[in-house]
């Protein structure tokens, strides 16, 4: 079985998926990680330098390899606004199973708001917005736009307030129940 983990940036996907994939016995792959080995860029480095439009094109493709490539079983994260691209929910929806860790607001930026690697998040700021304001303001902008396309995942599971080894033990337990289904 493949399964794709989307949710917001820090939600616990690269995390919680190398967990469950140890859990699950199989390949861990995370799409963001292979496009900054691909181009020997990290991803703000890749928005600053080339721009947004590139790196979701980098994106895209690197999705459409993992998809097409050999073997069934594997645990993939996916990069917090890949979803937002036709192409690749379609891809993934018929490749497998699309779990979405859900995170509140509050904690997302708790756990983001001293790091400088995300940038989604580095928008210039209103006049008279602190940077406090400004990633808060960001977080909740961004969760609504993608907000309809992690709701059509085929489980979800709260990442707030749970361990990374909690959660995957969770999900280790609802794929069983939800593979026996199908």
């Amino acid at each position: 079985m493949r399964v794709y983990l989307t949710g917001f940036s820090a939600s616990g996907k690269s995390t919680i998926g190398k967990l469950l994939a140890k859990r699950m016995k199989v390949r861990f792959v995370d799409i963001d990680a292979r496009i900054e080995k691909n181009t020997r860029m990290t991803i703000p480095e890749i928005f600053k330098v080339k721009g947004e439009r590139t790196f979701r094109k980098l994106e895209e493709a690197e999705v459409a390899r993992v998809v097409q490539s050999p073997g069934r079983n594997l645990v993939v994260a996916v990069g917090g606004g890949a979803l937002q691209n036709y192409a690749n929910r379609r891809l993934i929806r018929d490749d497998g199973l699309t779990i979405y860790l859900s995170c509140s607001a509050p904690e997302i930026y708790r756990r983001l708001k001293d790091g400088t690697d995300r940038p989604m998040l580095d928008v210039t700021p209103r006049k008279c917005e602190t940077r406090v304001q400004l990633r808060k303001r960001r977080i909740r902008e961004l969760l609504r736009q993608r907000k309809t396309y992690y709701n059509r995942a085929d489980l979800t599971i709260s990442t707030t307030n749970r361990t990374p080894a909690g959660a995957a033990s969770e999900l280790y337990r609802l794929i069983g129940r939800y593979d026996d289904r199908a």
